[in-house]
């Protein structure tokens, strides 16, 4: 299949284009990107792969929600689109996936939805704190997590779904051990490209460095007993989304937000500690001064990441 070919076959989310995608085309596609990604241009087709996802469940769930609904999609078997997945209103725990046996599923769509991943039935223990953005969805979704310098990716396993808690609920934060934690944040897809390197161990608020002007993919290290906080303003107040490892698609932040409408996490400014931030802010980052300090100047501040007194 030609690459042409390949963008024909994608939905056209606004409906202007004629070419109906169905079943059989999705089919072709599926089997062009798995001939590619076993071939050795997989490194460089791993951004396409993603961009190809989120345009593709865009295209197939348009019109399949109304804007109050609390529906999520679920895909259980890896030869159906995410527009033939079942649905879950996760208002309330859902204690099983029945369309998934063992837990492990092959899409998930959320449309901007806050929803709580239990990989046990019930609602009961860890969980991811998903917030993906409005538009995006993961086929073959993978988690992340790393021993040392190792990678350890697997199949997202998803037993039972609810509703995410108050952002300043304590649950959310459960079994963290405040232990420190190293961030490295990567400009590129797939953790390729430059790295930046944060050591989240105080309770302050960290911000991202510059040229750091966008993040694609993030490594945290430690285990699931580690949480942080991105953040869409330098002060780490306004909007938030939690991570830890082995939580899903953490070479692709593009498909997260912050916990709303068009805060993406691929533009956070500020890193914490999970539950540091709730309901309170360190001063703003300090604006540019209107006259150049001089050569040889060192500024200090009373807070980490450039804030405060100066």
């Amino acid at each position: 299949m030609h690459i042409s070919h390949l963008c024909s076959l994608i939905p056209d989310p606004t409906g202007n284009r004629s070419h109906k995608f169905n079943q059989r085309h999705f089919y072709q596609l599926v089997s062009y990107l798995n001939n590619i990604m076993q071939s050795s241009h997989r490194k460089i087709f791993t951004f396409t792969l993603s961009i190809f996802v989120v345009i593709l469940t865009l295209g197939l769930s348009k019109g399949s929600f109304n804007q109050e609904s609390q529906t999520i999609q679920i895909l259980s078997h890896p030869l159906l689109t995410l527009a033939e997945a079942h649905d879950y209103d996760v208002s309330t725990c859902k204690p099983v996936i029945y369309n998934a046996p063992g837990g492990y599923v092959n899409g998930i769509k959320n449309r901007g939805i806050c929803v709580n991943i239990y990989p046990a039935d019930n609602c009961t223990g860890w969980f991811t704190r998903l917030t993906y953005g409005e538009h995006s969805g993961a086929y073959l979704p993978q988690t992340y997590r790393w021993d040392g310098e190792d990678l350890m990716n697997r199949t997202l396993q998803i037993a039972s779904v609810g509703p995410c808690f108050d952002k300043c609920d304590a649950r959310n934060w459960q079994d963290d051990r405040r232990e420190a934690v190293k961030v490295t944040l990567y400009d590129d897809y797939g953790f390729q490209g430059n790295a930046t390197n944060i050591n989240v161990d105080s309770d302050e608020c960290i911000l991202i460095p510059p040229p750091s002007g966008r993040l694609l993919s993030m490594k945290i290290s430690g285990d699931r007993n580690c949480c942080i906080e991105l953040h869409s303003a330098p002060n780490c107040g306004e909007e938030f989304t939690q991570f830890r490892p082995d939580y899903p698609e953490l070479r692709t932040m593009y498909f997260w937000n912050l916990g709303a409408k068009d805060t993406y996490a691929a533009h956070a400014r500020a890193v914490s500690r999970c539950g540091q931030f709730c309901d309170k802010s360190v001063p703003e980052i300090n604006p540019e001064s209107g006259t150049s300090p001089g050569k040889k100047v060192v500024t200090f501040y009373s807070h980490p990441g450039y804030y405060g007194i100066f």
